[in-house]
């Protein structure tokens, strides 16, 4: 069984290049290869007699040394279709073991999970990532029989969980919760320790949530065209806060405003989110997830959310093209990924799992308590999502030229 793993890649491989050597030169072809089988049938069982001798013939031949009837010296067979022959041989032989083998992974996994998962989450406690994880994480656990339990690996912006994960077993045993910053680390931080577009299997998305702008409680600013204006009238005073090299909603807004605002780097939103509520920033751009018990609380104004719709929990808030800043529609979300190489039995259970958990109304409440609207994906979609997250941030970081050390 280790050897037809080991070998499943090159069987493959020697598959399709057998045949299509095989056609491609004319060698073989259905209607030759029927004939051929067809007439060689009866000559290799005969014992004699009419025809071409049987073995009893062909033994006394290699005792004297005679020829075959009707060819002249040893019978030599053309070197192409000696090896078309070893080829189609090859192709039957690893048909018949890729057979075998895919029975055998199909039960190997009719198991899983029989040990507990870990979900690595790339942030501290307490922040967006880390809730909805909880969430899921008790749910999903329900749902597959098997604990889900949560590790904090926070630090570098998310880089530190997400290496500990793109380099982990590719087993089904180690999964990341996954959200927006992958798409912009990758476009805007050099040297990464993992590439968030081949280590990193996309299994189901679980969440989204729009962008808000929001501005300190005691802020002059009461919508967005005040906000422009103020900062306008105050360029030297105004700034916002970013994490990372900034994010593309952040970037964007001032350049679609004409505002030329100071941006002031965090480590995290929870870093960050002080500031801004004592007044040492202008604004913030955080997701919903984030700022929604603040701004209900009336700690924080609320100017606008990203996206093409309002966001339900805060249906007086207007979208960014309803308050004429246009371009930013994108939203933050979240998702469950393994190591690249997870095998597809596990990739497609912990998906069909999650897409259940998802739809309960306890989870659907729940996530709304926190801002997140439930929106899951299966992984194929996810997938298609995730690559265009990772394209749209690329774009912007070329626009605005970002890449740091």
């Amino acid at each position: 069984m280790v050897l037809l793993i080991l070998y499943r890649s090159a069987w493959r491989t020697d598959i399709v290049a057998a045949v299509r050597r095989a056609y491609a030169a004319g060698v073989v072809s259905r209607k030759s290869a029927s004939r051929t089988r067809h007439q060689g049938a009866g000559t290799r069982r005969g014992i004699g007699g009419p025809g071409t001798p049987g073995r009893f013939a062909r033994s006394a031949r290699r005792k004297r040394h005679v020829p075959r009837p009707g060819l002249e010296g040893p019978r030599q067979i053309p070197t192409r279709q000696r090896e078309t022959s070893m080829h189609l041989r090859s192709i039957r032989v690893a048909l018949a073991a890729l057979v075998l083998w895919g029975g055998a992974a199909g039960s190997a996994w009719a198991d899983y999970p029989d040990k507990p998962i870990r979900l690595i989450v790339p942030y501290a406690a307490g922040g967006g990532v880390d809730n909805i994880s909880r969430v899921v994480a008790a749910e999903l656990g329900t749902r597959l029989k098997q604990s889900v339990v949560i590790e904090n690996r926070g630090g570098a912006n998310g880089n530190i969980g997400t290496e500990y994960v793109a380099r982990a077993a590719p087993d089904g045993y180690t999964l990341l919760m996954g959200a927006t910053y992958l798409g912009f680390n990758r476009a805007t931080m050099a040297n990464l320790p993992y590439d968030a577009a081949k280590d990193l299997q996309p299994v189901a998305r679980t969440g989204r949530a729009p962008f808000v702008l929001v501005v300190p409680a005691n802020s002059p600013a009461h919508d967005v065209a005040g906000l422009v204006a103020w900062m306008k009238a105050n360029p030297d005073k105004a700034s916002y806060g970013a994490v990372g090299a900034g994010a593309p909603t952040n970037l964007l807004f001032p350049q679609n405003t004409g505002t030329k605002p100071v941006q002031v780097l965090y480590k995290g939103g929870s870093a960050a989110l002080p500031d801004l509520l004592a007044g040492r920033l202008t604004f913030m751009i955080p997701t919903a997830s984030e700022v929604v018990p603040l701004v209900e609380n009336g700690k924080l104004r609320a100017l606008a959310v990203t996206g093409s719709e309002r966001f339900h929990r805060l249906p007086d808030v207007p979208t960014m093209g309803e308050a004429g800043v246009p371009n930013l529609e994108r939203t933050g979300w979240w998702g469950v990924f393994a190591p690249a190489g997870t095998p597809q039995p596990a990739v497609k259970k912990l998906s069909d799992a999650i897409q259940a958990v998802m739809a309960r109304p306890n989870v659907i409440e729940a996530l709304d308590k926190l801002g997140i609207e439930a929106a899951p994906q299966p992984t194929q979609a996810f997938a298609a999502f995730y690559q265009d997250e990772l394209k749209a941030y690329a774009d912007v970081a070329r626009q605005f030229n970002l890449k740091v050390e």
